[in-house]
């Protein structure tokens, strides 16, 4: 029998293919991560419900910078009138640390959320868990806005979108530092582009 080969229009056409997908993905998830940045939530917009996305903790229970100006700015939208209830999600780092959510709560408490606007999702590990772990705690919630870092708000919409969760978004308004704020990107690029292509496999 004679052996069958793969013709080389057909060869040379999957693996440009191959290498058209990653060149064209990554700068459309760049442009995707940097669109993301204004948020796409109103001015004045009221909602039933914010959700904070966790960051790192420090040490055992120290917020880190991240934590700092996703907590203060959903709890300056809750004094405003604009969030009726704050939901902190994100887990531990490691055992002997606070989880991220219980963190966040402590801080918002600490500038005047009452602890019956207060709930926390303790278990995740990724925006991805946030997302789907919440869920639970979202059915009651007529509106939803999503609160983190600029940076990252363009993956939240995509995996939010993923996880059939209609939700707007706003961003921090603090300082970052550009080092760490061109790091992040960098990130997040890559971050987007895999959550982008993964459900084609």
């Amino acid at each position: 029998m004679k052996k069958r080969t793969i013709p080389l229009r057909l060869l040379l056409l999957v693996l440009g293919i191959g290498l058209l997908v990653p060149a064209l993905i990554v700068p459309y998830s760049a442009w995707k991560v940097l669109e993301g940045f204004s948020g796409t939530a109103g001015e004045q917009e009221h909602f039933a419900c914010g959700l904070v996305f966790g960051a790192a903790v420090h040490s055992v229970a120290d917020p880190g910078p991240g934590i700092l100006r996703r907590v203060r700015t959903g709890v300056r939208l809750y004094h405003a009138g604009r969030i009726d209830r704050l939901i902190f999600t994100g887990g531990r780092g490691n055992t002997s640390q606070q989880s991220e959510a219980e963190v966040m709560k402590s801080v918002a408490g600490s500038l005047g959320v009452p602890e019956e606007d207060m709930l926390t999702e303790e278990e995740s590990s990724s925006t991805q868990e946030n997302l789907r772990n919440t869920r639970p705690l979202l059915d009651d919630c007529t509106s939803i806005v999503g609160i983190s870092d600029p940076y990252h708000l363009g993956r939240i919409g995509l995996l939010a979108s993923h996880e059939g969760i209609s939700l707007k978004l706003f961003p921090t308004d603090e300082h970052i530092t550009q080092p760490f704020l061109l790091q992040s990107i960098f990130r997040e690029t890559l971050g987007y582009a895999y959550y982008k292509v993964q459900p084609w496999f």
